[in-house]
């Protein structure tokens, strides 16, 4: 059972690998401080809007975190200060370490190049591994603080051969990151990998099995076999072994958690691979133990493991608050159980659920209160400013019955950044409209529909300062407040 819901939004979590501090990544990046089998809030940190991965100092110190543009902020733990931000220096990814007594950050592009960032000067190495064949790389810490693998797939050539894995040993110097390949292995997820004492769980995408890699012997071990659960898991509607989307281990070796599709998490006896107990939970992005395994950490909610176990019942579902599904009515938008994310999904549904026309968007969103107007423009520009930037931004309705939609959120946005205390925004809003304007020719030309086209115009650079400016402003955006603030608006009564 839950032993309690911490309501944070959870798009991932890392944890120490003293199992004593956990930073949830969502809108915010939160530390947290384990207690026994309770979690205490440190801090939260937000100088860069959606962050996709961060990393706490080895003397807990320092919390750095990186967002999907590739931007990175330091943060002092204790005061909750800004040490330092650097620009698009890195590709997405979803790790990143401290390293040589904290002084570098390295992280990878979810391709094949693996960066490392100088925390003082700012300056950047990277290396890229092999010649093209490699892509998918993830970083896993070694044995020591400085001693960092790197899991990469390699795509079969042929129509029958197969993709196969490698593991390299990265090598960080003063200005230089050298790599050496040390093992092979079956193709595995490259996102999951569980570290288990001395070794790391892979999950093989080509047989039903499971495989450790010793750290210390650098070889690859056959830990379990998904035989005896195959049958089981696919009468659950996944696609076998290949649809585990997170796993961990209990340190006695004898329970593995494996989660199927983001929401089915199986408790599973590791010798005889029998599962004991099955959880559905709305979208599983991270699930982990602390607290001695005590303690079992599931999106922001904890469970007790040892009741979860005792438990005579062998499933059970969870009504999670941390999402927002259905389409909402005005009594909906008023649950209190609502997170400030659930909250803000539950608006914008409402009003979407007000458009007739989507040609037609000013009109129907015009006959909506002011505040509802604010609430989803400012939400649909926020969320893709600082997710893709103002390219896709502007980019995303090219057809000719949208031609005007883009234009239509950017110039209600500046009306809402304004109402909702954030005039910096607004200004940027305005100067991201004008500059697109003033550069309709050079854009036209790169706005074919296609990635490669926006790909190309991001090359141009038009908006990098305003995307910059645009982080530097966006923290203190508070969507879920101003909905609250003007609850009435949101009503069942207004015009259909």
């Amino acid at each position: 059972m839950i032993n309690y819901n911490l309501k944070l939004e959870s798009y991932q979590a890392v944890i120490t690998p003293d199992k004593s501090h956990i930073l949830n990544i969502a809108r915010k990046v939160t530390l947290l401080k384990a207690v026994g089998s309770n979690l205490e809030v440190v801090g939260s940190f937000s100088a860069l809007g959606l962050p996709s991965c961060a990393a706490i100092s080895s003397n807990f110190e320092m919390v750095a975190y990186k967002n999907r543009l590739g931007r990175i902020a330091l943060h002092n733990t204790e005061t909750g200060e800004l040490i330092a931000k650097h620009s698009t220096i890195f590709g997405a990814s979803y790790e990143l370490f401290f390293l040589q007594e904290n002084k570098k950050i390295i992280s990878s592009n979810c391709g094949d190049e693996v960066y490392c960032l100088d925390i003082t000067s700012g300056e950047l190495s990277k290396a890229r591994i092999g010649s093209g064949e490699y892509n998918y790389a993830s970083i896993i810490p070694g044995l020591s603080e400085d001693e960092f693998l790197l899991h990469c797939t390699q795509m079969a050539e042929h129509s029958n051969a197969k993709p196969s894995s490698t593991i390299f040993k990265l090598m960080v110097n003063e200005n230089r990151i050298d790599y050496k390949q040390i093992c092979d292995l079956p193709y595995c997820n490259p996102s999951i990998p569980s570290k288990f004492q001395d070794r790391y769980i892979f999950v093989s995408l080509t047989d039903k099995k499971l495989y450790t890699f010793d750290l210390r012997s650098n070889t690859l071990i056959e830990y379990a076999d998904f035989q005896q659960l195959y049958l089981y898991i696919k009468h659950l509607g996944y696609d076998g072994y290949t649809g585990i989307s997170w796993i961990d281990v209990t340190k006695d070796d004898k329970y593995l958690i494996l989660v199927f599709g983001f929401e089915t998490l199986l408790i599973v006896d590791r010798l005889s691979m029998k599962c004991v107990k099955k959880i559905d939970h709305h979208c599983i992005n991270t699930a982990f133990f602390f607290n001695d395994d005590k303690s079992l950490w599931v999106d922001a909610c904890i469970y007790s493991f040892d009741a979860l176990l005792t438990e005579t019942a062998t499933s059970y579902v969870v009504s999670s608050t941390q999402e927002y599904a259905e389409l909402p009515k005005a009594k909906d938008i008023s649950n209190p159980n609502l997170t400030d994310l659930g909250l803000e999904r539950a608006a914008n549904d409402w009003v979407e659920c007000r458009i007739k026309n989507w040609a037609t968007l000013d009109t129907d969103l015009f006959l909506l209160p002011k505040p509802c107007q604010h609430v989803y423009t400012c939400s649909y520009v926020t969320d893709e400013v600082v997710t893709y930037g103002f390219i896709n931004f502007f980019f995303a309705y090219t057809s000719p019955e949208f031609a005007n939609f883009t234009l239509t959120l950017a110039e209600m946005a500046v009306e809402g950044f304004s109402a909702m205390g954030l005039p910096a925004l607004s200004e940027i809003m305005k100067k991201a409209i004008s500059l697109y304007h003033n550069n309709r020719h050079i854009l036209d030309v790169y706005n074919d529909g296609t990635r490669k086209g926006v790909s190309a115009a991001s090359d141009e650079r038009i908006f990098v300062e305003l995307e910059d400016d645009f982080e530097e402003e966006f923290a203190p955006l508070d969507i879920a407040g101003y909905i609250r603030a003007n609850i009435e608006c949101f009503s069942d009564d207004q015009p259909e």
